[in-house]
C-alpha cells in the first residue's frame, strides 16, 4: 500500500514537470449489479433481481489539451448476491463420463433485497467485493460548468473469490436436488479476474475562489469475461456466457495541484 501511494505521489510530481494540469479526485455512491447473457430465453439473466450496491474510489485526471484528459482510477465497490447458479448434474457414471448436464437455480433469495427471503430458511450470501483499475480518456467541454464523456477500459480483481463460492450448504432449502434422482453436485466457482469497457458521463461545478469542485459522475461496467466455468460455455468470450452488467452513480470532489 505504501509504495502505491508513492508511486501515485511520483507520477503526479513527474507529469507536473511537464505543466500538465492534474486533479486528484475521490468520488462515492451506489451501484446496480445484474448479469446477463445471449443463451435461449435468457434464464440466467431473467432469474436474477438486480440488486443495489456502494462503492468509492480514487484517482488522477490529467488535463492533456482544454477539450481531452485522461483519468486513472482504483475503484472498491460491493455487489450483492446473485439469484440464479448454474451447477452440474449426473450420476456417478455420467460425472466420470463427462457427460451430464445442467441444474439451474433460479430466482433463489440471498439477501434481504430478494423477493421472498427470510431467515433461517434462506442464507444471506456475502457481497462480491471487487478492485478495479480503470482507464478512460474523455473529452470535456466547459470552464466553471464542466462536462465529461468517455469510454475506457477496466480490469478487476474478486477479493474474497472463496467467500462467494456457492455449495449445496448454502443452499439447504435445496438439499433434495443434490441426491437421486436429481443428482445435483459441484460448486458454484466465480472468478477471479474481469475486464472490459467503462463509458463515463459527469458533469463538475467549480467552487469560486478555490481549486476545488464537485460533480455527479456516472459509469457503467460492461464485463467481457464470464462470470465462471458452469454458466454455459468453456469459451471466456462466447456471447451466451454471463457477463456482469453494472451502473455506477455517486458524487465526485476533485481538486487541482
Amino acid at each position: 500500500m505504501k509504495s502505491l501511494f508513492f508511486t501515485v505521489l511520483f507520477s503526479c510530481f513527474y507529469l507536473k514537470s511537464f505543466n500538465q494540469s492534474l486533479r486528484i479526485f475521490t468520488s462515492a455512491g451506489v451501484l446496480r449489479s445484474d448479469v446477463i447473457s445471449d443463451s435461449g430465453d435468457d434464464i440466467y439473466g431473467k432469474g436474477n433481481t438486480p440488486k443495489i450496491g456502494k462503492w468509492i474510489n480514487a484517482g488522477i485526471n490529467i488535463d492533456f489539451f482544454r477539450y481531452f484528459s485522461l483519468e486513472t482510477a482504483i475503484v472498491y465497490q460491493e455487489r450483492k448476491a446473485l439469484e440464479v447458479f448454474d451447477f452440474l448434474s449426473g450420476d456417478s457414471l455420467q460425472q466420470i463420463l463427462g457427460v451430464g448436464g445442467h441444474w439451474v437455480f433460479s430466482e433463489w433469495p440471498t439477501s434481504p433485497q430478494s423477493k421472498g427471503f427470510e431467515e433461517p430458511r434462506y442464507i444471506h450470501f456475502p457481497n462480491f467485493k471487487y478492485l478495479n483499475f480503470e482507464v478512460i480518456p474523455k473529452f470535456k467541454f466547459g470552464r466553471k460548468i464542466e462536462v465529461e464523456a468517455g469510454l475506457g477500459l477496466f480490469y478487476g480483481i474478486l477479493l474474497n473469490q472463496n467467500k462467494v463460492t456457492v455449495t449445496k450448504d448454502d443452499l439447504p432449502h435445496g438439499a433434495g436436488f443434490f441426491a437421486p434422482p436429481f443428482n445435483v453436485y459441484g460448486d458454484v466457482k466465480y472468478h477471479k479476474n474481469d475486464f472490459g469497457f467503462v463509458p463515463k458521463i459527469g458533469v463538475h461545478f467549480q467552487i469560486p475562489k478555490s481549486k476545488f469542485d464537485i460533480g455527479l459522475s456516472f459509469k457503467y461496467y460492461h464485463s467481457k469475461m464470464r462470470m465462471n466455468d458452469t454458466f454455459v460455455y468453456s469459451d471466456p468470450f462466447e456471447k451466451d456466457n454471463v457477463f456482469w452488467r453494472v451502473l455506477f452513480a455517486g458524487f465526485e470532489l476533485r481538486y487541482k495541484l
